[in-house]
C-alpha cells in the first residue's frame, strides 16, 4: 500500500501505525475528547 497520494492540486501522505504499540495513559490524559474515544464502547 502507498504511502502517498499527490495530485495537481493536492499532496497528502501517512503512516500506519498498530494501536496496541501506543501508551494508552497519554491518550486518557489528553483533554481533547477524540484522543479519549480508542477503546471497544461495549466495555463502557
Amino acid at each position: 500500500m502507498k504511502s502517498r497520494y499527490k495530485s495537481p492540486t493536492m499532496s497528502f501522505r501517512y503512516s500506519l501505525v498498530d494501536i496496541r504499540t501506543l501508551n494508552g495513559e497519554r491518550f486518557l490524559a489528553s483533554a481533547e475528547v477524540g484522543d479519549q474515544d480508542c477503546g471497544d464502547s461495549r466495555s463502557r
